[in-house]
């Protein structure tokens, strides 16, 4: 009885012996990695990515890697350039950093977009009479097009400048039915058609039904581009005035060309002309001789400019961690915050 006894107490302390000794074995492990990862972090210039790889950029610009390894990703590796990977810790149970950051605002000068809004073309009432320079004229000859099912108007212009694109149009129209049925839609084209008529459409805006007024009123839309390539000086373009549908019920108001009438000499000009389509765009004809839409059409070109900015700049402070060991029942951790020296 007491042989037995006395070998059930020596087994206890075989048993606290082994367990102090892993135990020990594992905070050694532990000392030891945790010391590798506070020296290589308080160092590091940067951090690159946390988780469960830690990557860093070293005082020495070197890349330094923290990573687990092994079937059973049980092994913490150090990873250094032109170096063989070294083991850090074995039995390791779990490994994990997160950056820890903080935006400081930093005040400098860059360049930013700048985007100019810029006559493309336009003709106006004014403009014809300038044309008309010393020309003796009696006055304004005012008419009007009535855009409905497939009777469109066009004016075919050029001597543009170099754009980087078509931002807006716009037109003078009325409403001179009881109700306007549908959009009025105004497209710029670009003059690659037969004969020079339009061919690409390039870009597209509407003018709302509620808009159009019972009075001749300017009315500006937004074009949408629709081909993206540069309005180039020289080219041949056409805003089109079209409704939003055909048929019967497609009335989309009416709007003005004109002419100066009882000229000594007519004006002509050499920079836009005006047709007429009662196909939808299929054939175009020539109106009334001198007589023009009156528009304009709006071309942006896009830049750079200096500009004074503020922005948060993201600065790492540091990283926290939890590396834990564990073999069998026994296991250790270290966590804490190590902090970025020279950051």
């Amino acid at each position: 009885m007491l042989a037995t006894a006395m070998v059930f107490v020596l087994s206890q302390f075989s048993t606290l012996a082994e367990d102090t000794y892993a135990e020990r074995q594992l905070n050694q492990q532990l000392q030891r990695a945790t010391g590798f990862i506070r020296k290589d972090v308080s160092q590091a210039r940067q951090i690159l990515t946390t988780g469960k790889t830690l990557i860093l950029i070293s005082a020495d610009e070197d890349t330094i890697c923290y990573r687990p390894a092994g079937a059973d990703a049980d092994t913490l590796l150090r990873y250094l350039p032109s170096e063989a990977p070294a083991v850090v810790a074995t039995a390791m149970d779990t490994f994990w950093v997160a950056s820890h950051s903080i935006g400081i605002p930093r005040t400098y000068e860059k360049m930013v977009a700048d985007t100019s809004i810029v006559l493309a073309q336009k003709c106006e009432e004014a403009d014809m009479w300038t044309l008309a320079g010393s020309g003796d004229c009696d006055g304004w000859d005012q008419n009007k097009r009535e855009i409905k099912d497939d009777h469109w108007a066009g004016e075919q212009f050029w001597g543009t400048p170099d754009l980087d694109g078509f931002s807006e149009a716009s037109i003078l129209v009325i409403n001179d039915k009881s109700a306007v049925e549908v959009d009025l839609i105004l497209e710029v084209y670009l003059g690659n058609g037969p004969s020079g008529y339009p061919g690409t459409l390039l870009a597209s805006g509407r003018i709302p039904k509620e808009d159009i007024e019972e009075t001749w009123t300017w009315q500006t839309t937004s074009l949408t581009t629709l081909v993206d390539q540069p309005v180039v000086a020289g080219e041949t373009y056409w805003l089109v005035a079209r409704p939003d549908g055909s048929g019967g019920s497609s009335y989309a108001g009416d709007v003005q060309v004109g002419k100066l009438k009882g000229c000594d000499e007519a004006p002509s000009s050499n920079y836009m002309c005006y047709r007429e389509s009662g196909d939808a765009g299929a054939r175009w004809k020539s109106a009334s001789a001198y007589e023009e839409l009156l528009f304009k059409v709006m071309g942006y070109t896009i830049g750079t400019k200096p500009a004074i900015v503020t922005e948060d700049v993201p600065d790492t402070l540091g990283v926290g961690y939890e590396l834990v060991l564990k073999d069998g029942d026994t296991s250790t951790r270290s966590e804490g915050f190590i902090a970025l020296y020279n950051r």
